[in-house]
């Protein structure tokens, strides 16, 4: 019943699984989210949700960034879901300073109540793309 706390999610796509035990890590995940269309890799975003038997203890947002052509419009998605993420786990919404990290896609961190809200940004050694994962713990 765990993941199922998180059905608003399920609005803009992002589904998740059956809380699970693999190998002593419990969590649950959505599909990804496919944005846009490209000839090669689409960008696509995804929701994970990590803790113990009982309870959560973290949950995050990953986008990648595989087409940077339409980058913009997959920010906009992210910060779309993370709207709803910190409104589900804080009880608020995103201050202005991490709306404009997530429209950016640059690293940023700010307390929300008792919750920690960081958005980390990681380009791949390829340089093929990037992703940019919002955590709240």
């Amino acid at each position: 019943m765990i993941c199922e706390e998180y059905i608003l999610l399920d609005e803009i796509g992002l589904t998740t699984s059956g809380w699970k035990n693999e190998y002593d890590q419990f969590g649950c995940e959505s599909d990804y989210k496919q944005l846009g269309s490209s000839k090669g890799l689409a960008n696509n975003l995804a929701f994970y949700l990590e803790g113990n038997s009982s309870s959560v203890e973290l949950t995050y947002l990953m986008l990648n960034v595989n087409d940077g052509t339409s980058a913009s419009s997959a920010h906009q998605e992210l910060l779309k879901a993370a709207e709803a993420l910190s409104i589900k786990e804080t009880g608020k919404k995103l201050p202005k300073q991490l709306k404009s990290a997530i429209t950016k896609g640059v690293s940023a961190a700010e307390n929300i109540g008792k919750a920690t809200v960081e958005i980390a940004r990681h380009d791949w050694p390829t340089g093929r793309g990037y992703d940019v994962k919002v955590t709240i713990k």
